[in-house]
């Protein structure tokens, strides 16, 4: 990393307060026309709510009538025919007449119709924090890239993001959350500021399930992959332009970085891949090969299948820049091996529990009834973790990695073992 110097020069004024005054005005007067008063916005928001017989779930129905608008910001690049062939949306009426839009027309698109069933909604600029952080006292309007709704909803300011695709309603996509934004409205005597909200790591959790058995020192079974909220909306963000059969190879590539070398993954149901609401569900066969050891009559198995093979991410002992995590998450996993026949638990590793405030790990085992099981739950609600921090955030990832390749032993019992030629 090389830091650079960049000088602009301004024909306006450089006063920040000034400055972001009259951006503020100047993006009023483009945006406040362009959403507009009109009957037809009017008589569609009534439409979409339907029988709603609550303030939010009116809400939810608006936000869902407007993710049906084709997104045109993040298709593939067009033919210059096909692109001659889109209208220019001039306002809120046209988005809703040609049925598509970039992903400013489809946020503005929501305030009309917010607006139109009753609601106080407002445009807001936000700086996307996922390549530069927005520098107030810099007199820079295009630091502003992005844009979100808020709307006022029981009293309260609600943020959402429907230009992004598959936005669950309330979720924004990470960059547009926990930054700056300038709140765009009519008569304003000065810019006004927001925080859009920090999204905890509940957001963003996965939940990973395997049910195993070891067979010929093979490992064997099924896995379902639940992501929710934003790990949901980043994974069928990134699937976007796939058909279910890439969609279905892509995730199958995913889930092999996962697992040791030589492990086959095959999917066998994908739900709700195009969905916003819901979580994002995949169901898939494993095969194992490389994680069980056999020695002897006893057999060790690391059941953390889904992360045994992750190496601390933070290998350096020295650090000079700050540790940046997009954003919190949660991964819980839940793995039971079955017993083979002939065989009973000799030693379960120790309950982990690794807890630094913004990082917490825990492990737990269990022996049941034929069969044995491991509970893993890791959760980082930091984002940026500053150098002086380093050793701490190094630390608790070798603990992580240390803990996630402790084994379960295995023993075949002596008659079992003796039997066989």
């Amino acid at each position: 990393m090389k830091p650079e110097v960049q000088f602009w020069y301004r024909s306006g004024t450089t006063d920040p307060a000034a400055f972001w005054t009259k951006e503020a005005k100047e993006w009023a007067d483009i945006i406040e026309p362009f959403i507009g008063n009109n009957g037809e916005v009017r008589a569609a928001a009534t439409a979409a709510a339907g029988t709603a017989a609550t303030p939010e779930e009116k809400l939810r129905k608006l936000y869902a009538r407007v993710q049906q608008i084709r997104n045109l910001s993040y298709e593939p690049d067009k033919t210059d025919s096909e692109t001659r062939a889109l209208r220019e949306n001039k306002s809120a009426v046209d988005v809703l007449r040609n049925g598509y839009g970039d992903v400013r027309d489809i946020n503005r698109f929501f305030v009309a119709l917010a607006r139109a069933a009753g609601f106080e909604a407002n445009v807001i600029r936000v700086g996307e924090r996922d390549e530069q952080f927005l520098a107030k006292n810099v007199p820079i309007g295009s630091q502003l890239d992005g844009e979100v709704t808020v709307v006022t909803l029981d009293g309260k300011p609600r943020y959402f993001d429907p230009g992004t695709p598959y936005a669950p309603f309330g979720i924004l996509s990470w960059q547009k959350s926990n930054t700056p934004g300038l709140l765009i409205a009519r008569k304003q005597d000065q810019a006004v500021w927001v925080d859009t909200p920090r999204q905890p790591s509940a957001a963003a959790a996965t939940t990973r399930t395997a049910i195993l058995r070891l067979e010929d020192g093979i490992l064997r079974g099924n896995a379902i992959i639940t992501w929710r909220g934003q790990q949901a909306l980043r994974k069928r963000f990134a699937l976007r332009n796939d058909d279910e059969a890439a969609a279905r190879k892509s995730i199958e590539e995913e889930m092999k970085t996962w697992f040791a070398e030589g492990a086959v993954v095959k999917i066998t149901e994908v739900k709700d891949l195009r969905a916003s609401e819901e979580p994002f569900v995949v169901s898939a066969t494993v095969e194992l090969p490389s994680a069980a050891s056999l020695v002897g009559s006893r057999a060790m198995v690391p059941l953390s299948v889904f992360a045994s093979t992750q190496k601390s991410p933070f290998p350096s002992e020295q650090r000079k820049t700050a540790i940046y995590f997009r954003y919190g998450y949660g991964d819980n996993d839940e793995v039971t091996l079955n017993l083979p026949a002939g065989y009973d638990v000799e030693s379960l590793p120790a309950a982990a529990n690794i807890d630094v405030g913004a990082l917490r790990y825990a492990t737990t085992y269990q022996k049941g009834d034929g069969a044995v099981s491991l509970s893993r739950k890791l959760v980082v609600e930091a984002e940026i973790v500053g150098s002086d921090k380093y050793p701490v955030l190094r630390g608790f990832f070798s603990k992580v990695a240390g803990a996630d390749q402790e084994q379960v032993v295995l023993r075949k019992a002596a008659s079992a073992a003796g039997s066989g030629k």
